[in-house]
């Protein structure tokens, strides 16, 4: 029965798309603060071409909305992956988020 379950469950399938989103997060944060960077430095250089700078804006919102939908999407995969450990371990703690030093 567990062993069904495990490979019935799209438990590894789950687990890798977890990963494959982390990466495309990490790529997609670096393009978001280049993005951003290059907004600020337009918006203070003063001269706007305000067509051009609200196109770029646009660009960067939709990346933002991209970015927030892998997110929602990881964390939905994480919560089966964890409702899986808790089927097997009732006494499944979550891990707590490692702090930055």
């Amino acid at each position: 029965m567990v062993v069904s379950l495990y490979q019935n469950g799209g438990f590894n399938r789950r687990v890798r798309r977890i990963d494959q989103l982390n990466q495309e997060g990490v790529r997609m944060e670096a393009k978001l603060n280049a993005l951003d960077s290059q907004l600020r430095s337009i918006r203070d250089a003063g001269n706007i071409d305000v067509d051009a700078f609200n196109l770029q804006v646009n660009q960067f919102n939709r990346m933002v909305k991209q970015y927030n939908a892998k997110a929602e999407e990881s964390k939905q995969l994480f919560a089966e992956v964890e409702r899986f450990y808790r089927y097997f371990n009732p006494a499944y703690q979550t891990p707590q988020p490692k702090t930055e030093q």
